[in-house]
């Protein structure tokens, strides 16, 4: 990525980039925040299996986007740009504590258990897309969202299970 390259796939003068944007890092930044407004999960519907159905989907568009395969490049590689990376890096955590927030929510009016980590439910969530987008080259449509979904929020309601514990209906 430079500057040169931006301002001829822009074909203006790279003056007129730097005029918007004075370094490297300041364009990669608005750029990157513009993307992640444009997949932002918005407020809490009040369901967690909508609000998580809804999240997945623009998961999945996002990664499926030249956008999102960019920064997921970004976010991957060995980056020789520590500055742009650890941008990437914000703008994810940011994102990330956004949807949490939504999970509090759901924990707050009780929908799944107190002890959800919502971190690690996202978690899952996002690591089962990108097993099926990325390593498997599996399409993800809307039924299989809500399959996966389904999977999380069963394991958010039971009660925790203990290593050592022996469970109703499980021999001796």
């Amino acid at each position: 990525l430079s500057i040169e390259q931006v301002a001829a796939r822009a074909r203006v003068n790279k003056t007129t980039v730097y005029r918007h944007w004075p370094t490297k890092a300041d364009l990669v930044r608005s750029a990157l925040s513009s993307v992640a407004a444009a997949h932002d999960a918005g407020p809490s519907s009040g369901s967690l299996r909508r609000d998580l159905v809804m999240m997945a989907r623009l998961m999945v568009d996002f990664a499926s986007s030249f956008e999102g395969q960019s920064l997921l490049r970004l976010r991957l590689l060995d980056n020789p740009e520590p500055e742009l990376a650890a941008i990437a890096a914000t703008l994810q955590a940011a994102n990330a504590e956004k949807r949490a927030g939504i999970i509090r929510e759901a924990i707050a009016r009780g929908e799944v258990r107190r002890d959800t980590d919502p971190a690690l439910l996202l978690d899952m969530l996002s690591g089962a897309l990108h097993l099926l987008l990325f390593i498997k080259k599996r399409p993800v449509d809307d039924r299989l969202i809500g399959r996966i979904v389904d999977v999380l929020l069963r394991g958010a309601l039971l009660e925790r299970v203990d290593a050592g514990a022996r469970r109703p209906g499980r021999g001796a």
